[in-house]
């Protein structure tokens, strides 16, 4: 070693115990539902300023042939029942399902679940913005 050369030292980060982690994880996704939850209310957003940018996609939609709404929602409409359970599905499983896929993830590929639950963030941060310019009823 030569005079004036530095020794760095290299310390290895101890991994967080597995209940610590579990716990940031869980942090995490709690977090992003907690944010969205309170700042979707600060949308300026009219029930026909959401409709009109629905017709307004339906007919970009329809110029480029790729519409097929009417054709999907055609096998539904015409029974309560799958259309009541369709918006139970939605409105019950959408938010368990993310944190079953998150556990799932943890657990089975947890080598690549910081990737995942990072796209996960990202994608709904995303959302979240285009939702909060361009407000848009569903189908």
């Amino acid at each position: 070693m030569t005079t004036g050369s530095r020794v760095v030292a290299l310390v290895k980060r101890q991994p967080r115990p597995l209940w610590l982690d579990i716990l940031f994880e869980v942090a995490i996704l709690v977090g992003v539902y907690l944010i969205y939850s309170i700042s979707r209310g600060s949308i300026d957003a009219t029930a026909s300023s959401a409709l009109q940018h629905a017709r307004d996609l339906i007919d970009l939609e329809k110029a480029m042939g790729i519409y097929a709404e009417t054709d999907i929602q055609s096998l539904f409409i015409d029974s309560s029942f799958m259309t009541h359970f369709a918006n139970v599905l939605y409105t019950i499983c959408y938010y368990p399902s993310v944190f079953l896929f998150a556990f799932w993830a943890y657990w089975r590929h947890r080598s690549k679940y910081k990737f995942m639950r990072t796209v996960f963030v990202i994608s709904a941060a995303i959302a979240f913005v285009v939702f909060a310019t361009y407000p848009m009823a569903p189908p």
